[in-house]
């Protein structure tokens, strides 16, 4: 097989996947502050999931919130402002790195640092969507304890303190699409977001890796006959 045939295979194999994928890529920055509930590496974010109202199919969650009596990492304000959210993946996608950013003007309690939109600088609080640390809001969900928000898996995770100005809804919107942290306040009804990484299909993955081995060993062939 030459490089015009692996790039031919590449294309059957990745092909559909890219082309049917994320019609709205973001680029996002995590940065930590050691002063807040639990430190994480600077992470990169090439994606964000939500409603799917709004969102493309393969991006798509249900969002689901209430209020609850459970609080996390800090200490109540006293105000009906603690949630518990429910997010189901319906994208057909498995995703790694889900981080809850708040837009501008809204804050939240449990954070453990903060994310910017790179292309439209601002820093706005954010949290890790884990069980690790202080911080652990993910309560139930994560079905095979990795972490890895997989196709039909309903993750819950706490809201310590949300706190959103008067002119946009008092609990969780999810529906700004493409625009997070300070780029999603030229959305309207939105004010919050939650940004994630793909996890590659193993499948396509491993015919890849096929094909660019069988060549690697077709060459080396070659080269001692």
């Amino acid at each position: 097989m030459n490089s015009k045939q692996l790039l031919i295979a590449l294309t059957i194999c990745f092909g559909p996947m890219v082309a049917n994928t994320f019609a709205f890529p973001i680029k996002g920055l995590y940065l930590d502050d050691p002063t807040l509930c639990d430190s994480h590496p600077q992470t990169t974010f090439g994606h964000e999931i939500g409603d799917a109202a709004v969102f493309p199919p393969n991006e798509a969650i249900l969002v689901q919130s209430t209020n609850t009596s459970n609080v996390i990492c800090v200490a109540d304000d006293g105000f009906p402002n603690d949630f518990l959210v429910r997010i189901t993946n319906v994208s057909g996608n498995s995703w790694k790195d889900l981080f809850f950013v708040v837009d501008g003007g809204v804050s939240v309690g449990n954070v453990d640092g903060y994310i910017e939109d790179t292309t439209f600088p601002g820093l706005n609080l954010a949290f890790k969507i884990d069980n690790v640390g202080l911080n652990k809001n993910l309560i139930a969900g994560d079905t095979n304890n990795n972490l890895i928000f997989e196709p039909g898996e309903a993750w819950e995770f706490l809201l310590t303190n949300f706190v959103a100005p008067a002119n946009l809804p008092p609990f969780p919107v999810l529906g700004s699409v493409g625009l997070f942290s300070d780029s999603s306040n030229i959305d309207g009804g939105s004010n919050a977001s939650i940004v994630a990484n793909l996890v590659p299909e193993p499948s396509a993955m491993a015919i890849a890796l096929a094909i660019s081995s069988g060549i690697v060993l077709r060459r080396r062939n070659r080269l001692f006959q």
